[in-house]
């Protein structure tokens, strides 16, 4: 539900969008939703449990965020799961 949220909040401003491409996913990170603008890339990562959340923000592509997909980044979650202070530098909130 959450992905579905995020393939339709990319749709609004982006021309191409992907949902989950386990198989086409760049490196060791598959995105949960994707989106390509002219110029831009967005990259919207779906966290539904906090543990989810924290255990993401060890994975290698997230501690050097060059090797990491999207020119932009966000979490969504549910409300309050997640406080703005503890997301990676240049990354947002939905």
């Amino acid at each position: 539900m959450l992905v579905e949220f995020a393939v339709r909040k990319l749709l609004q401003d982006h021309i191409i969008v992907t949902g989950e491409i386990a198989p086409y996913g760049y490196g060791d990170e598959i995105p949960d939703a994707l989106g390509f603008a002219s110029r831009k890339s967005t990259l919207i990562e779906c966290k539904a449990s906090r543990s989810d959340f924290l255990s993401d923000k060890k994975k290698s592509f997230r501690q050097k965020p060059d090797e990491g997909m999207g020119c932009l980044r966000y979490y969504l979650t549910p409300p309050g799961l997640v406080d703005p202070d503890e997301l990676p530098e240049n990354w947002g909130l939905y």
